[in-house]
């Protein structure tokens, strides 16, 4: 069996013109991955029989088939777009003096877009994944990394149709010392994108997670071996952070509001200020995850 290195192989996602329709060609987006992995989850007939438990004497049916996906890498803005659009399920670009500003909103509907993803495995050469909906993404910063995780389900794994990678270096990833926290009492008072507010306070590490409530075994039905489709039931956004408290009157602040159930606002904010700017604006990469008021936990 030949031997393959890992950057020989790629990985490329597309969205699908119609849900749960591959998309076989013209595909731009190339994910410069740390780690994936793809496969079809299968289950079986359900024979109990006493003759059926022989198993070396019955072969049992395939009963039903979806994929199952994980994605990593650096945390790039020009990446992990894609994922953020699919995972909300809907954003809105604005584009002026070369720089594209994108804002995500829910989209209100059990059905998030889907992509295909294209890659390589070994000697199986092209495969790729149809109807992909992420289950979760995560964004972690710590000191000295910053990575994205991104896992979800798919109608199938199949044969794919081989591509020619066009891969461009990653130019605008973020890392911790990009990053600032703030709070708030209210989202509002959290600021905007080009104008933060609220107060800062100062982390070791933070990580942002969504999920998505996508599961494809609620898809199945009588007549096929492969869901019907790939559907979210209810999203949960949450911030996991190790907090550093440089005086007793910041430390008291989220103690007090602990202790009383206080509901606080926050957001993730990180700003490539060691970029150049974006064509001819004024802005920089940025990527901002702002919470309602939550309670702490």
């Amino acid at each position: 069996m030949s031997a393959q290195k890992g950057r020989q192989q790629y990985v490329a996602v597309k969205t699908e013109a119609s849900r749960l329709t591959a998309e076989t060609a013209t595909f731009t987006r190339w994910v410069p991955w740390t780690s994936f992995e793809s496969r079809n989850e299968l289950a079986y007939e359900n024979d109990e029989s006493a003759y059926g438990n022989r198993g070396v004497l019955l072969d049992k049916q395939v009963a039903s088939l979806y994929g199952q996906w994980s994605l990593s890498g650096k945390l790039d803005v020009d990446v992990v777009d894609f994922f953020l659009h699919h995972t909300f399920g809907a954003s809105t670009p604005t584009t002026n003096l070369g720089a594209t500003t994108r804002v995500y909103s829910l989209l209100q509907s059990l059905q998030l877009p889907t992509f295909t993803t294209q890659f390589t495995r070994g000697v199986e050469n092209a495969k790729r994944l149809v109807g992909c909906s992420p289950a979760s993404l995560e964004l972690s910063f710590a000191t000295d990394d910053s990575n994205y995780t991104v896992s979800g389900h798919a109608v199938r794994e199949e044969a794919g149709n081989s591509l020619t990678a066009a891969y461009t270096a990653p130019a605008r990833k973020l890392m911790a010392k990009d990053v600032t926290m703030y709070f708030a009492s209210t989202l509002a008072a959290l600021g905007s994108v080009s104008a933060p507010t609220g107060t800062t306070f100062k982390v070791r590490t933070v990580k942002a997670t969504i999920e998505t409530g996508v599961d494809a075994t609620r898809s199945f039905e009588t007549g096929s071996i492969n869901p019907s489709d790939i559907t979210a039931d209810g999203f949960k956004i949450s911030m996991e952070m190790e907090v550093i408290h440089s005086t007793a009157n910041a430390a008291a602040t989220f103690q007090s509001n602990f202790d009383a159930g206080t509901p606080m606002a926050f957001a993730l904010h990180a700003v490539g200020s060691g970029y150049p700017v974006i064509g001819t604006s004024a802005l920089r990469p940025t990527l901002r995850l702002a919470v309602p008021p939550s309670k702490l936990c």
